[in-house]
């Protein structure tokens, strides 16, 4: 619900607001599961500030962050 109107159902960041925000194709994800924890728990930031992605910190029990973690990793080709 949070994720598919940037990131696409595909997770490829193909919408309208993906592109605009410039959202991480998931499908090239490189990143740890450590790093995908924390980029889902304290969002992203442009340079002035504002969220580009916001964090989940507050909305996501840790262990649902976890099962994230797993569902993001799905998408790499």
């Amino acid at each position: 619900n949070n994720c598919q109107s940037c990131h696409g159902a595909d997770g490829r960041a193909r919408t309208p607001a993906g592109r605009k925000l410039h959202a991480k194709d998931l499908s090239q994800s490189t990143r740890t599961d450590a790093e995908i924890a924390e980029q889902i728990r304290k969002g992203t930031k442009n340079a002035r500030g504002t969220d580009l992605m916001p964090p989940f910190k507050d909305k996501l029990t840790p262990e649902e962050i976890l099962t994230l973690v797993g569902y993001v990793k799905t998408f790499r080709k």
